[in-house]
C-alpha cells in the first residue's frame, strides 16, 4: 500500500477510527467518563483528514495544516482541565487504534515505509501538542502567580503601613511598642513566606526564577540580612563569619531571599549558636562564593536536598513551610547556576550554597 492508499485508508475508516479511540480511551481512562466525549473529539475529524493529506503528499513529519490541528488540541485539552499525562495517553491510543486500522485494511497492509512516514507525523504532532501545552500551562501559572502575588501583597502592605505610622507615634506605651514590634516581625515573616509561596507556584507551572544580575559583595548583603534576622530574634545566638574576596556577580534580593530562607529554617528546627558563614573557597578551576548556615540539634537524613519539595510530603507538616523555604533556596541557587547541599552528623546541621563568583543567571 502505497502513501496514497494510507490516505484512502484513514480517510474511508475515519469513523471506525474515531469509534475505536473513544472506546480505547473509555477502556484505559473509565473515570473520565463520557462528558468529555464531544471536547475530545472536536478536533478528530479534521486531525485525520490533514494526516491523510499529509501522508497523501509524503509529508512525513506532517503539513503545516496538520500540525496546526495538533496545537489546537493541546489548548483545547488543557482549556478543558485535561492532564498533560491524559493528553499524552489519547495520542498514543489514537496511534494504536491508526495502525490497528491499517493492518486490516483490504487488500494488504501499508509497507513498512507507510508504516514509518505515518509515525514520524504521529511523533511530531505529539511533540508539538506536548509543547504547546506546556508552554500555554507556563504562562497561565505566570499570570496566577502575579494575579495572587497582587492580592496577598496589597493587605500585607497596608499593614506594614499602619505599623509604621503607629511607630512613629509618641502616644504608645513601653507595652504597645512590644505589640508594635511583634506586629512588624509577623508582617515580615509574612512578607518572606508570600514571596517563597510565589516563587514556588512559579517553579510548580515552569516558570523560571527572574534575576537582575549586578556587581556586589556577598559580605555586604548577607551581613545585613543576619542583622536583621538577630535583630528580630535578640534571645537567639548567631555568629556571622566572613573571609575571602567575597565580591562578584549575583541577585542582591534573591540572595538576600535564599540567606534568609537558610537563617529562618535554623531558627525554627536548630538550637544555638547558629552560625552564618559566608567564605571564598577554591572550586573546579574558579572560586566561588560559600554561604553556609550551621545549627546545632536538627538532625536531616543525607540526600535530603533532593526532597525539599515540600509537595513531596503526604501530608502537610509543621516543617512544610521551612521546606518550602529551603526549596525556594535551592532554586535561587539552581537559577545563578550554584549548588546546594545539606549534611548533618546527629550534633550539628549545615546547609550550604556553592555560587559562581560570575552568575550568568
Amino acid at each position: 500500500m502505497n502513501h496514497s492508499a494510507v490516505a484512502q485508508c484513514i480517510r474511508a475508516r475515519q469513523r471506525d477510527i474515531a469509534s475505536a479511540w473513544e472506546l480505547a480511551v473509555a477502556s484505559e481512562r473509565p473515570e473520565l467518563g463520557s462528558a468529555e466525549e464531544t471536547e475530545r473529539t472536536r478536533y478528530l475529524p479534521e486531525f485525520l483528514q490533514r494526516l491523510a493529506d499529509s501522508a497523501e503528499a509524503d509529508q512525513g513529519r506532517g503539513s503545516p495544516a496538520f500540525l496546526e490541528v495538533a496545537r489546537q488540541h493541546a489548548l483545547e485539552r488543557l482549556r478543558a482541565g485535561s492532564t498533560l499525562e491524559e493528553l499524552s495517553l489519547e495520542y498514543a491510543l489514537l496511534r494504536k487504534v491508526l495502525l490497528e486500522q491499517l493492518q486490516s485494511a483490504e487488500p494488504a497492509a501499508p509497507s513498512l515505509e507507510g508504516f514509518v512516514r505515518l509515525n514520524e507525523a504521529l511523533d511530531h504532532a505529539t511533540e508539538l501538542a506536548v509543547r504547546c501545552y506546556e508552554e500555554q500551562r507556563s504562562s497561565q501559572g505566570e499570570r496566577f502567580v502575579r494575579l495572587l502575588g497582587h492580592d496577598l501583597r496589597n493587605p500585607l502592605n497596608a499593614a506594614s503601613i499602619a505599623a509604621d505610622a503607629l511607630n512613629r507615634s509618641e502616644a504608645l506605651s513601653d507595652r504597645g511598642q512590644k505589640r508594635l514590634s511583634t506586629i512588624a516581625r509577623a508582617n515580615a515573616r509574612m512578607g518572606r513566606l508570600i514571596e517563597n509561596m510565589l516563587d514556588f507556584a512559579r517553579s510548580y507551572f515552569g516558570g523560571n526564577l527572574p534575576l537582575l544580575l549586578e556587581e556586589g559583595d556577598w559580605g555586604e548583603v548577607c551581613e545585613a540580612v543576619f542583622e536583621e534576622v538577630r535583630a528580630e530574634n535578640p534571645e537567639r545566638q548567631l555568629v556571622l563569619t566572613k573571609s575571602g574576596n567575597l565580591s562578584g556577580a549575583f541577585d542582591r534580593e534573591r540572595l538576600r531571599q535564599a540567606v534568609c530562607n537558610m537563617l529562618g529554617n535554623a531558627l525554627e528546627h536548630g538550637k544555638d549558636p547558629i552560625e552564618l558563614a559566608v567564605l571564598e573557597e577554591a572550586g573546579e578551576g574558579r572560586p566561588v562564593i560559600v554561604t553556609r548556615v550551621t545549627s546545632r540539634g536538627q538532625t536531616v537524613p543525607p540526600g535530603s536536598i533532593k526532597s525539599l519539595n515540600p509537595l513531596a510530603e503526604p501530608k502537610v507538616s509543621s516543617g512544610s513551610n521551612a521546606r518550602m523555604g529551603l526549596y525556594v533556596t535551592s532554586l535561587i541557587a539552581k537559577a545563578h547556576g550554584a549548588d546546594c547541599d545539606v549534611s548533618s552528623d546527629g550534633a550539628e546541621t549545615t546547609f550550604s550554597v556553592r555560587w559562581p563568583r560570575a552568575c550568568t543567571g
